[in-house]
C-alpha cells in the first residue's frame, strides 16, 4: 500500500487558533491584574491633605530704648539661634539711673526711720520702758528690716545688670581673641571682672535670702503681741508716714525689677531668624518687633476635613502622613484633636486657591525626630484602630 504525505497545517491556521484559543485568556489575565493595581492605587489616593505647622514667633522690645548688639553679634536672616540665646539688647543706662535715684531715695527713707527711732528711744528716757514703746520698737525694726531688704534688691539688680555687662563684654573679647586681634591680657582681665561681679551677685543673694528670714522672725514676734487697740493705733500714728514711703519705695523696687528683665530679647525656642525688623542703633518702643524666629522642626499637622467628606476621625485614631516629593513610605502618627466646628480651610491648603472651601480641623501628632519641613503640604490616611 502506498503511503501517503502529511498534510501540513496552514499558518494561517495556527495564527487563527492562536487568536481564538491564547488571545482571551491573556487579554483577562492582564485585565485582572490590571483591575488589581488600579484598586490598590485607588486605596492609596490621601483622603485628606495636611500642613505641618509652621510655628513662627515675633519677638517684641519689652521697653522703650536704643538696641544694641549682643556680644555674638547681631543675628542675620537664616541664622540658627538656640532656646534662651540673647539676639538683642537695650542700652541699660537709664535703668542705671533710675536705680542710682531709688538708692538714694532709699537712703533718704532710712534717715527718717533713723529719726523715728531716735524719737522712740526719747520718749523711751522719759517714760517708763513699758509695753507700747517695746511694741513700737517692734514694729519700727520690721518696717526698718523692710527697707533693708528693698535697698538690698536694688543693689542686686544693680550689680546683675553689672554681671551682664561683663560676660558681654567677656564674650565678645573671647571671639575676638580668637581672631587674633585681643590679648590675653585683655581677656584674663574681662574673666577676673566677670568673676568678681559673679561673686558680688552671688554674696547680694545670700545676704538678701538673710535679710528675708530676717525680717519673717520680727514679723512673727510682733504678731505674739496681743495689742489692744489703743496700743494698735498708738503704733500707727507714728508709723503710718513711714509705711506709705516704703510702700512707694517697694513699688519703685518692683517696676525696675521688670524694666531690668526687659532691657534684653531672648528666643524661647531654637530655630532660624526668619525676619529682622530691627538694627542695632535703632530707637524702639515697647511692644515695637525686633526679629521674627520660626521653629527648626514641627511635632504637629493640622488638616480639614472638607465637607461631604465620610470620615469618622476620633482622636487616637492612628494615620499615616506623607509628604508630597518623592517616594515616601509615611509617617506614622495619631489624631490629636478634632475641631467642633467647621471653619474656613486656609487658601495654602485649598484645590483651587479661587475657589473658597470650609472644613473640620483636626490636628496630628508626629512622632519624635521627623524630617518633615514645617509649611510643606502633607497627604494624610487614616485607618481604623486594630
Amino acid at each position: 500500500m502506498a503511503s501517503t504525505a502529511r498534510i501540513r497545517t496552514p499558518l494561517w491556521r495556527h495564527l487563527q487558533q492562536i487568536r481564538y484559543r491564547l488571545v482571551p485568556v491573556t487579554v483577562f489575565a492582564l485585565a485582572v491584574l490590571a483591575t488589581g493595581w488600579l484598586w490598590q492605587r485607588q486605596a492609596a489616593l490621601p483622603q485628606a491633605t495636611g500642613e505641618v505647622q509652621a510655628l513662627r514667633v515675633d519677638l517684641a522690645s519689652g521697653l522703650d530704648g536704643t538696641l544694641l548688639a549682643p556680644a555674638e553679634g547681631w543675628p542675620e536672616l537664616l541664622d540658627e539661634v538656640r532656646a534662651g540665646q540673647v539676639l538683642a539688647r537695650l542700652d541699660d543706662r537709664e535703668v542705671q539711673a533710675q536705680l542710682r535715684a531709688l538708692r538714694g531715695e532709699l537712703a533718704q527713707t532710712e534717715s527718717q526711720v533713723r529719726a523715728t527711732a531716735a524719737e522712740l528711744q526719747r520718749d523711751a528716757a522719759r517714760e517708763t520702758y513699758d509695753r507700747l514703746t517695746d511694741l513700737r520698737r517692734l514694729a519700727l525694726d520690721v518696717e526698718q528690716l523692710e527697707l533693708n531688704l528693698l535697698d538690698r534688691q536694688a543693689t542686686l539688680q544693680t550689680e546683675r545688670i553689672d554681671l551682664l555687662r561683663a560676660q558681654a563684654e567677656l564674650r565678645a573679647t573671647q571671639a575676638a581673641f580668637e581672631r587674633g586681634v585681643e590679648t590675653d591680657y585683655t581677656l584674663t582681665t574681662l574673666r577676673l571682672v566677670r568673676d568678681e561681679a559673679a561673686e558680688r551677685v552671688e554674696g547680694l543673694e545670700r545676704a538678701l535670702e538673710q535679710a528675708r528670714q530676717q525680717l519673717q522672725t520680727t514679723r512673727e514676734r510682733l504678731n505674739e503681741y496681743s495689742q489692744t487697740e489703743q496700743e494698735q493705733l498708738a503704733v500707727d500714728s507714728v508709723l503710718a508716714p513711714l509705711r506709705q514711703a516704703i510702700d512707694v519705695q517697694r513699688a519703685r523696687v518692683e517696676e525696675l525689677e521688670v524694666r531690668a528683665e526687659g532691657l534684653v530679647v531672648r528666643s524661647p525656642m531654637s530655630g532660624r531668624v526668619c525676619a529682622v525688623h530691627r538694627l542695632p542703633g535703632q530707637a524702639v518702643r515697647a511692644g515695637d518687633v525686633v526679629l521674627s524666629v520660626a521653629a527648626g522642626r514641627s511635632q504637629t499637622v493640622v488638616a480639614y476635613l472638607r465637607e461631604g467628606q465620610r470620615l469618622d476621625v476620633q482622636p487616637g485614631m492612628p494615620v499615616t502622613v506623607r509628604p508630597r516629593l518623592g517616594r515616601h513610605p509615611g509617617v506614622p502618627a495619631e489624631v490629636a484633636r478634632v475641631g467642633s466646628h467647621i471653619e474656613p480651610i486656609p487658601v495654602h491648603q485649598l484645590r483651587t486657591p479661587e475657589a473658597l472651601e470650609w472644613g473640620l480641623p483636626v490636628t496630628i501628632l508626629l512622632p519624635p525626630g521627623n524630617t518633615l519641613t514645617p509649611g510643606e503640604l502633607v497627604d494624610l490616611n487614616f485607618r481604623r484602630a486594630e
